[in-house]
């Protein structure tokens, strides 16, 4: 079994600019072309095709943050059942791609809305039958200590004597809400040192709940304090912010608290009903788009790969043709040519694209011709070491006196023929072992 080592020729093309895509692609399926670039002194932004290629990079952002919406959502992507699934032209994959993306977006802001507004109706909810009870048992307590000081004013003869004193109301407020368990501690002692002791705290732990603000669950308290005058009020306000605690509305009357927790009920079951036709709406999205996918990433790339490819061609303004130079395997000419003239077709080009060999004195790339067989031995020699032409050898290997055909690994291979791996200009690199 032995690899059949095939010379290649430098070759000038002069293609028409208005089939210089469809040109550009019949290359990369015949994949037997290694273009030069001719515009080496250009940065990537002053390149003729750089807002095309800025665009395949917004598709392809698009394309992951649909991957991992399909991830987070476990929809697995559906393989591609034929080559022409869901492909279509780059401009109304581009506009579909931004459809999608933004109906997206909108069904995560809008869910994302939703379950704010539930969890906070369920800590609501919380708070009114925790701090319900809490209130009734400090009023009751209240009323207690009251009956006691009024009956000790009655059995003391010392009192009977004086004179009778107005009693001065006092109007507490309140704060009710929920903070998480781990800041409690520091809550109550910064309430205490705040108000120099001058309000009542009271707290019950509830369990393990969603947090509003971010939706993951955490170990929270029910809490209220209870406090006298409008700067013990503004404190405790700005201590609750300090420390991730959510307020709520608190009535002090049973009754209303009855109806507030009513229509807190009624309105979860609203929300519950819409996050459902919310789910249902996203998922039919996502199954959509998990069915093509793989295809449009295929063809994203592919048309990234058309853009840098044409990026290296010279354009020539006064008679609109791109200029290329490439080098091509002398048994591959009639394929390609085969190539070129389906591709005029195609593009409804009245000019076809002018080959012509180009006289040069550089040494031609090495072509491996390869079978289904003779690939997987190339495989094992490229997984060591790409041989090049005089190229430097691997750290700690020796230089063999003579190339010869018992060492494969220094035969000269166009993969390391320019300075860097990616100087490779062809779509599906034609100097590869498969290709």
């Amino acid at each position: 079994m032995q690899l059949c080592q095939v010379g290649g020729q430098m070759m000038q093309l002069m293609i028409p600019a208005e089939a210089a895509h469809d040109t550009i692609a019949a290359r990369g399926e015949v994949g037997m072309l290694q273009f030069r670039d001719l515009n080496a002194d250009r940065t990537a932004f002053q390149r003729t095709y750089a807002n095309q290629i800025k665009r395949c990079d917004e598709a392809a952002r698009q394309l992951r943050f649909f991957a991992g919406e399909l991830e987070q959502a476990g929809i697995p992507v559906m393989p591609r059942l034929s080559a022409d699934q869901g492909l279509a032209e780059f401009d109304v994959l581009e506009h579909r791609l931004a459809q999608l993306e933004g109906e997206l977006l909108e069904l995560n802001a809008n869910s994302e809305r939703l379950h704010r507004s539930r969890n906070e109706l369920l800590e609501l909810q919380l708070v009114l039958e925790r701090a319900g009870s809490v209130f009734e048992g400090t009023h009751s307590s209240a009323d207690h200590a009251q009956r006691e000081f009024a009956t000790s004013a009655d059995g003391a003869p010392l009192l009977e004597a004086a004179q009778p004193l107005e009693p001065q109301a006092v109007q507490l407020g309140f704060v009710a809400g929920t903070v998480p368990v781990e800041k409690l501690a520091a809550f109550e002692r910064l309430l205490f040192r705040a108000t120099r002791g001058n309000v009542v705290l009271k707290h019950t732990a509830v369990g393990s709940v969603s947090d509003p603000a971010t939706g993951e669950h955490v170990d929270k308290a029910v809490f209220a304090v209870f406090f006298a005058g409008e700067q013990a009020r503004q404190k405790i306000l700005k201590i609750s912010e300090a420390n991730s605690a959510n307020r709520y509305p608190f009535p002090d009357d049973a009754s209303r608290r009855r109806q507030m927790d009513a229509e807190v009920n009624s309105r979860l079951r609203e929300l519950h009903t819409t996050l459902e036709a919310g789910d249902r709406l996203r998922e039919g999205v996502l199954q959509a788009v998990a069915l093509n996918l793989e295809a449009w990433s295929i063809q994203v790339r592919r048309e990234k790969g058309i853009y840098h490819t044409m990026n290296k061609l010279s354009v020539d303004v006064t008679r609109k043709v791109l200029v290329a130079e490439a080098w091509v395997p002398v048994a591959a000419k009639a394929r390609l040519q085969a190539a070129l003239r389906a591709a005029a077709a195609r593009a409804a080009s009245p000019v076809g694209t002018v080959f012509q060999p180009l006289v040069t004195y550089k040494q031609p790339p090495t072509f491996f011709q390869t079978s289904d067989k003779t690939a997987a031995f190339q495989d094992i020699v490229d997984a060591y070491t790409r041989a090049c032409m005089r190229g430097p050898l691997p750290r700690g290997q020796p230089r063999p006196s003579s190339p010869s055909s018992h060492s494969p690994s220094y035969l000269p291979s166009c993969s390391a023929m320019s300075a860097t791996a990616s100087s490779c200009c062809c779509l599906r690199c034609p100097w590869s072992a498969r290709h």
